[in-house]
């Protein structure tokens, strides 16, 4: 074999071959394996990579005379400071280790993992480029004193073609990391961006005045905000609304609906984990703070969160990070949190399924969104809205408009299910219309029958668009003490221009002035 060994440039040629050929890492290992039995003892060859933040070499593959051996999530050897100190010293030696395996600590240990009792030799080689230390190709053979210094030149000169292979596999390894991840967030963005774009705040000027306010304030920090309101209120597109007016609005708004994942997933979703963390994780993962990274992350009904997971936030909102499932590294995101919930988290926290904390940095920016009967007056506004959006989509040839009487039998009703209940009711009388003029259907046990019937005592209960716009404007001028101009005035508040709110009085017959 020691003949053999002078022919460099053949081995060279075998050895580049055997790896360029197979480009995954532990066929490449079988291939150059079986060649270099031919010149040198060798029973088993393994790569490490060094991961310098665990201070440790993780073996990421290992062939013996039985082929691939299967590498476990555990195949990983602590190094101490003394160890990775004479690491340093020996950076001008490719050749880090030559004798017999139980002489040195990290050797031992490597046998152990790998169920190696028998004493064997070692030959262990520096993969670097530069001063970059990539990791180490171990070669083991059993018995003592195997390796002859012959056996450590030639690998010397090997060394440079084993580290452009492992550099390549890892870079590769890498890239396809990141192509999982951009799909990941793209097939998230496709799945979300027609419903982002489609929706748009109906009543910015008016009954969601005030919280449009809150929203221009809480666009400009970077603070944790709370939601609050029923649901179908439209909370997660006042989240969306912050986002497109904050700094962060080219970065990723990720929605998680806490409520639809069961607690048993919910950690990795939104803190992700490592390969091997459990049974099924065949590939890292970043969760929802990792992906929202520069961006906001929007949990809907945070109420439904276990407490476990309820600390993870914290400790992210504390500025303490989190670690992956399964992982020691700790991360700190760059992300925005934006919560909401239809629960009364104080009674939560009274009742010890909330953390009291967690609640606190919440609720220091609370944004209430009231519910659609606390502002009728933009049921016109949603109806027109929604009966555009949805023709279009529903490919209608014209766009309908409500028949007569329609839109006062929407504004009697009190819609328990919000705006999103106005929405599906829309939908539906858009696909029963067929085109003509739109007809909705009995709402819950409000009767249209009741509603329709003249004669009935009912229908004198029952004000029409115009006496509720009198009331609500006579309300208006009551609160500000009949001043109808300038900031906090009627027009302002009711988002018009006292011009206009002027001739509307006159049209609807309300005095003003010194008629008032």
């Amino acid at each position: 074999m020691i003949e053999m060994i002078n022919d460099v440039n053949q081995i060279f040629r075998e050895v580049t071959i055997g790896l360029c050929k197979n480009p995954d890492l532990a066929d490449a290992l079988k291939e150059c394996k079986k060649y270099l039995r031919t010149i040198m003892p060798v029973n088993m060859i393994h790569v490490s990579v060094m991961d310098p933040e665990l201070s440790a070499a993780r073996i990421v593959a290992c062939v013996n005379d039985n082929g691939t051996v299967p590498i476990g999530d555990s195949w990983v050897i602590p190094l101490s400071r003394e160890v990775m100190e004479t690491v340093k010293d020996r950076m001008t030696d490719d050749v880090c280790f030559r004798g017999d395996g139980k002489e040195s600590y990290p050797y031992r240990m490597g046998a152990e993992i790998m169920g190696i009792s028998e004493p064997f030799s070692v030959l262990n080689i520096r993969l670097h480029i530069n001063d970059d230390n990539l990791g180490f190709l171990g070669l083991m053979a059993r018995g003592k004193d195997q390796y002859l210094d012959e056996h450590a030149k030639l690998m010397h000169l090997l060394s440079p073609v084993f580290t452009c292979f492992l550099q390549g596999r890892l870079r590769y390894e890498e890239a396809l990391l990141l192509i999982r991840q951009a799909r990941e967030d793209l097939k998230y963005l496709q799945q979300d961006v027609k419903k982002i774009s489609g929706n748009h705040v109906i009543g910015v000027n008016s009954g969601l005045k005030d919280v449009m306010n809150k929203v221009r304030q809480a666009a400009s920090t970077n603070n944790p905000i709370l939601l609050i309101g029923e649901t179908g209120v439209g909370k997660g597109i006042i989240a969306n609304e912050i986002h497109e007016r904050s700094s962060r609005k080219e970065g990723l708004f990720l929605k998680v609906h806490c409520r639809s994942i069961p607690g048993s997933l919910l950690i990795s979703e939104l803190f992700g984990h490592d390969k091997g963390a459990f049974t099924g994780a065949t590939h890292d993962k970043r969760g929802c703070f990792e992906r929202a990274q520069g961006g906001m992350l929007f949990l809907d009904e945070i109420g439904a969160l276990p407490l476990e997971v309820q600390t993870g936030i914290l400790n992210v909102l504390l500025d303490k990070g989190f670690k992956r499932v399964g992982g020691s590294r700790t991360i700190f995101p760059d992300v925005r949190l934006i919560a909401a919930s239809q629960q009364d988290l104080g009674a939560m926290v009274r009742k010890g399924v909330f953390l009291k904390e967690l609640w606190s940095r919440m609720n220091a920016s609370l944004i209430t969104v009231p519910s659609l009967r606390a502002r009728k007056f933009d049921i016109p506004s949603l109806t027109n809205h929604f009966i555009h959006k949805k023709s279009i989509e529903m490919n209608l040839p014209v766009i309908p408009s409500p028949a007569d009487g329609e839109m006062d039998y929407l504004l009697q009703y009190d819609w328990p299910g919000n705006v999103r209940e106005l929405e599906n009711v829309i939908e539906r009388a858009l696909i029963l219309g067929q085109g003509r003029l739109l007809r909705f259907p009995d709402l819950g046990g409000f009767q249209r029958l009741l509603f329709l019937n003249q004669g009935s005592k009912e229908i004198s209960k029952i004000p029409t668009l115009n006496e509720i716009m009198i009331q609500h404007i006579r309300n208006t001028l009551e609160k500000t003490g009949g001043r109808i101009e300038g900031e906090g005035g009627a027009a302002d508040l009711l988002g018009i221009h006292y011009n206009t709110l002027r001739a509307r009085m006159k049209k609807l017959g309300i005095a003003f002035g010194r008629n008032r």
